[in-house]
């Protein structure tokens, strides 16, 4: 399948009628062989269907209101872009009653199971609205049904995707229309009974790098905000820089760190397939943005690439033995493996010979005195005086020095730890 080029394109690349005019002008400016558009929900809509199923949930009447100015935006847009008898209201409509149906007679509460359901109606919306208006501007193309493509398993809101369903599954759709470009959302996918299933938060990066690896295709682009990849985060950091070339394993190392520019499960699919990431402004198409490729070419007088992040809700956990004997490894793995069954991501691991720092989320298991008690004292070890003066870390930054994180630093400053780690790519 080459000559594809896969477009994705972010809530606020088409949250409203004026930037749905501006991704079909991108379309025209940036013309490919083959194309396929992997759309997000319209701005903020995950979130309003989130509070629709709120209140739903609570038995609250009111959800009708709130789904029902979901719907209205979604028309108001549709309104400011085609003419008034135009079949895409029908398609609106429909949608909506579909989901509004459902609502009100789903048989079970599995509230997961409900939040699938109701959560796809933002991509489909957003993705037939887009599909007809660049049919319309005379960009043709076929709006593809991404449940009927991404095959994944009932776990209802974080989806595992079957690759080699899904593969033959998009395949015979490429056999059966003859467009040279596809339209299809982000998100969501449904499982081998025809369920709709969600990928998780973000998951539309993802479900990008899923269409380019099944495509073969020559490149994936994301449309942003944003003109590329940076060193920090050019809203909070003056010396900000932009990266030009990225390797997919400095990304990675961005992502596990807090980099909110991609989902952090977006860079296997293209690793696998050695497809390049291209990172490109929607509001500033004539730069050149940022790419992500497989093995950087490096220039000897190139600065190293740093990265710099501002991380709230980051807890330092640091622990000390008893008696002043050394920490085992056997100690470190299992309490490592610990947090691993808590499902909480570690960010940094010092180990001293009597003293083991953890940086890690916060949690509400270990925001307690007791959060592991017994298990410590089994390895004869307690929480140091550090661990019980402060556990909120204001700040995290990123930057500089050779991996792998030998310079771990910790200090107690203001009312707050702030934990640096400076890193070199």
């Amino acid at each position: 399948m080459a000559n594809w080029e896969v477009n994705k394109f972010g809530g606020a690349s088409v949250k409203d009628a004026k930037r749905l005019m501006n991704v079909a002008f991108l379309m025209e400016k940036f013309p490919a062989e083959k194309r396929m558009i992997v759309v997000s929900a319209m701005g903020k809509t995950t979130n309003a269907l989130e509070e629709v199923l709120k209140t739903f949930l609570d038995g609250d009447d009111h959800y009708l209101e709130l789904f029902e100015q979901v719907r209205q935006y979604h028309l108001m847009v549709a309104e400011q872009l085609f003419q008034k008898n135009d079949t895409v209201f029908h398609k609106i409509h429909a949608l909506f009653d579909q989901t509004l149906s459902f609502m009100q007679h789903v048989p079970v509460h599995h509230n997961d199971y409900i939040y699938d359901q109701v959560a796809v109606l933002g991509e489909l919306a957003s993705s037939r609205i887009l599909s007809d208006f660049l049919n319309a501007r005379g960009i043709h193309n076929q709006w593809l049904d991404a449940r009927r493509i991404i095959t994944t398993n009932n776990d209802y809101r974080s989806a595992k995707v079957d690759l080699r369903l899904s593969q033959k599954n998009l395949q015979k759709a490429l056999e059966k229309y003859s467009y040279s470009c596809f339209v299809t959302q982000g998100f969501i996918g449904g499982s081998e009974e025809g369920i709709s299933t969600t990928l998780g938060r973000e998951g539309s990066d993802y479900s990008a790098a899923l269409f380019a690896n099944m495509l073969q295709a020559n490149k994936l682009t994301f449309w942003k905000d944003v003109d590329g990849i940076w060193s920090k985060d050019p809203n909070t950091f003056e010396d900000a820089v932009q990266l030009p070339e990225v390797s997919f394993r400095e990304a990675v190392e961005f992502t596990f760190f807090g980099a909110k520019v991609l989902h952090s499960k977006t860079i296997q699919p293209l690793v696998d397939r050695d497809i390049e990431l291209h990172v490109r402004s929607f509001l500033s198409p004539e730069k050149e943005g940022s790419k992500i490729v497989q093995t950087k070419e490096i220039d000897a007088e190139e600065i190293p690439s740093t990265m710099e992040t501002l991380t709230d809700n980051i807890i330092v956990t640091q622990l000390e033995t008893k008696d002043y004997s050394y920490i085992s490894l056997a100690s470190l793995k299992e309490i490592l493996e610990q947090f691993d069954r808590l499902g909480i991501k570690v960010l940094q691991v010092s180990r001293s010979a009597t003293t083991l720092t953890l940086v890690h989320q916060n949690v509400d298991k270990l925001s307690k005195k007791h959060w592991m008690k017994s298990f410590l004292d089994e390895h004869n070890m307690c929480q140091s005086k550090l661990g019980n003066l402060v556990s909120h870390i204001n700040t995290q930054s990123i930057s500089g020095k050779p991996l792998p994180f030998a310079n771990f630093n910790v200090h107690y400053e203001g009312g707050s730890i702030k934990f640096r780690q400076e890193v070199k790519f």
